[in-house]
């Protein structure tokens, strides 16, 4: 999967990941790395340039991201409450 300007809003996450230019604890409403890409002024933001993850869970509020390209994507949509992962 490649994705380009990706922002995520998350409340948990576990992954194994490479990050470079990474700048963490950054007032989020001054990010800019992503166009439109910054939250609330006076919370908690990170960026970075680039990131890879493998083995991703997530627990998101949101996801956004201006490409994503999936290669052998499969997909099943069930009705009620289920962990995605």
């Amino acid at each position: 999967m490649d994705i380009d300007d990706l922002v995520i809003d998350v409340a948990v996450g576990q992954t194994a990941a490479s990050i470079r230019d990474l700048e963490l604890g950054r007032d989020a409403g001054t990010l800019d790395e992503v166009p439109s890409g910054g939250g609330p002024a006076g919370t908690f933001g990170s960026q970075a340039r680039v990131v890879t993850l493998r083995n991703v869970r997530l627990g998101a509020w949101a996801v956004t991201a201006a490409t994503f390209s999936l290669s052998d994507l499969h997909l099943r949509v069930l009705p009620g409450t289920h962990e995605c992962y």
